[in-house]
C-alpha cells in the first residue's frame, strides 16, 4: 500500500476524504438544525446565538496546532496520531449529542454538545491541514486545496440534505448517530494509510519515525512560541489575518440569515432550504475540486482573491437593493448557488496563501492562527445576525456581506500595490 508522501492519487484522495468528514457535522450543525429549528418557529437571534457559540472551538485552533507543534509520536509520522484521535473525538461527541432529549436551540446542553463537536472537528482540522503542509508539495498547494475545499463542500451537500431528511423522517436521535457512523467509515483511510515508509500504523506496531519529516516536535514551549510570535507578526501575516477576518464575516451573516430568511419570512420548508443548500455546496464543491485549485494557479492566489471579493460584493449588493426578488424562489436559489461557488473560489485562494505564509517548522501553529480568523470571522457573523436584522433588517444585512466583501477587496488591493504576491 502506498504512503501518503509517495503517492499523489493516495495525498489527493485521502485529503479529499478527510475533508468530507469535516463537512458532514457541519451540514448537520450549520444548515440542517437550523432550518429544522426556523421551522418551528424558533427565532433568529436564538439560531444565530447558536450557531455562534458553537463556532467559537474553531478560533482557538491556534491553540490546537500549537498542542500538535510541542507534541507528536513521529514514529506513527508527525501529524496522523492527532488526525486519528480527533476523528475519534468526533464520532463520539456526535453519538453523545444524539441522546439529547427535546432539544432546543437555547438549551445549555445542546450548545454545550455542540461545541465539544466542534472542538474535535477544529482539533482535526488542524491536524490535517498540517499533514497537508507537511505531506504536499508547495506546487501542489492551490491544486490540494481545491480538491480538499470541494471535498468538504461535497460533505456538506450530502449531509445537510440527509440530515434534513433523517430529522424530520426519524428525529434527532437517529440523524446524529447516523452522521456519526458516516464519519467513522472514513476513519479507516487515515488507520491505513501512513505518512511516510516505514513509521508504524498504530502505537504497538512495528515501525520508526521517518528521517524525512518535515521537522521534528518542538522540544519546549517557549521556543514554539517565541518563533510563532515572529512569523505571526511579519507584515505578511497581520495583513492576511485582517483580510481573512473581514472577508469571512459575510460569510457568518450568510450561513445564519439563509434559513431564518427563506423559512420564516419566504416560508420555505426546513427541507426546501436544506435541499437548495446541498445543491449549492455540491456545485461548489465539484467546482473546488475540478476548477478553483487550476484557476488560482493560473491568475496566482492573490489575484484571484481579489476577483472574487469583487464578485461576491456585486452579488450581495444586488440582492440588497432589490428585495422584490426574494420571494422568486428561483432568484434565491441562483443567489445561494452563486454564492457558494464564489465562497469555495475565495476560499481556496486564501488557503493558498495562507500555506505559502506558514513557517514550516511550526506549520500546525501558524496555519491554524489563520484558520482561527476565518474561523473567528465566521462566528462573529453569524452571532451578530440579531443585531444585525435588529438595526437594519434583512436588506441591511445583506448590505453589510456587501461592505465586508468591499473592505476586505481594499485591503487585498492596498497590500497588493505595495507587495505583490504571484
Amino acid at each position: 500500500m502506498p504512503t501518503l508522501s509517495e503517492s499523489r492519487r493516495a495525498r489527493l484522495i485521502t485529503f479529499a476524504a478527510l475533508y468530507v468528514a469535516e463537512g458532514i457535522p457541519e451540514g448537520l450543525l450549520y444548515i440542517a438544525v437550523p432550518a429544522w429549528w426556523a421551522r418551528q418557529g424558533i427565532d433568529a437571534v436564538a439560531i444565530g446565538a447558536f450557531l455562534g457559540l458553537i463556532l467559537m472551538p474553531w478560533s482557538l485552533k491556534l491553540i490546537n496546532g500549537a498542542v500538535m507543534d510541542r507534541w507528536s509520536f513521529p514514529p506513527m509520522g508527525r501529524r496522523r496520531p492527532w488526525v486519528l484521535l480527533s476523528q475519534l473525538g468526533l464520532c463520539a461527541s456526535l453519538v453523545v449529542m444524539a441522546f439529547v432529549s427535546a432539544p432546543s436551540a437555547g438549551a445549555f446542553v445542546v450548545i454545550a454538545l455542540g461545541v465539544g463537536v466542534n472542538v474535535f472537528g477544529a482539533f482535526q482540522d488542524a491536524a490535517v491541514d498540517g499533514m497537508a503542509i507537511d505531506i504536499f508539495p508547495e506546487t501542489e498547494y492551490a491544486r490540494a486545496n481545491g480538491v480538499m475545499w470541494g471535498a468538504k463542500t461535497i460533505g456538506i451537500a450530502g449531509s445537510s440534505a440527509i440530515s434534513a431528511w433523517l430529522l424530520n423522517a426519524y428525529g434527532w436521535s437517529v440523524a446524529f448517530c447516523s452522521i456519526a457512523a458516516l464519519v467513522a467509515s472514513i476513519f479507516l483511510l487515515p488507520l491505513f494509510l501512513l505518512e511516510r515508509p516505514g513509521e508504524r500504523r498504530l502505537p504497538w506496531t512495528r515501525g520508526k519515525a521517518s528521517a524525512f519529516q518535515s521537522a521534528p516536535p518542538m522540544g519546549a514551549w517557549l521556543p514554539l512560541i517565541r518563533r510563532l510570535f515572529r512569523s505571526a507578526t511579519a507584515p505578511f501575516s497581520i495583513r492576511l489575518i485582517a483580510i481573512i477576518f473581514i472577508a469571512l464575516l459575510s460569510y457568518g451573516l450568510f450561513i445564519s440569515t439563509m434559513p431564518v430568511l427563506t423559512v420564516q419570512l419566504l416560508d420555505w420548508s426546513d427541507t426546501d432550504f436544506s435541499h437548495v443548500a446541498a445543491a449549492a455546496n455540491f456545485a461548489a464543491g465539484m467546482m473546488g475540486i475540478f476548477v478553483a485549485g487550476p484557476l488560482a494557479d493560473r491568475f496566482g492566489p492573490m489575484r484571484t482573491l481579489m476577483a472574487t471579493l469583487a464578485l461576491v460584493a456585486i452579488l450581495h449588493g444586488a440582492v440588497a437593493l432589490v428585495p422584490s426578488l426574494w420571494p422568486v424562489r428561483q432568484a434565491m436559489i441562483a443567489y445561494t448557488v452563486l454564492y457558494e461557488l464564489l465562497f469555495v473560489q475565495m476560499s481556496v485562494a486564501l488557503y493558498a496563501l495562507a500555506m505559502n505564509a506558514s513557517d514550516k517548522e511550526i506549520a500546525a501553529s501558524h496555519f491554524a492562527l489563520f484558520m482561527a480568523f476565518i474561523n473567528l470571522g465566521t462566528s462573529v457573523g453569524a452571532g451578530a445576525l440579531g443585531l444585525s436584522r435588529q438595526l437594519w433588517g434583512f436588506s441591511g444585512t445583506f448590505a453589510a456581506m456587501a461592505a465586508a466583501a468591499i473592505l476586505a477587496l481594499l485591503l487585498s488591493a492596498a497590500y497588493q500595490f505595495k507587495n505583490p504576491i504571484p
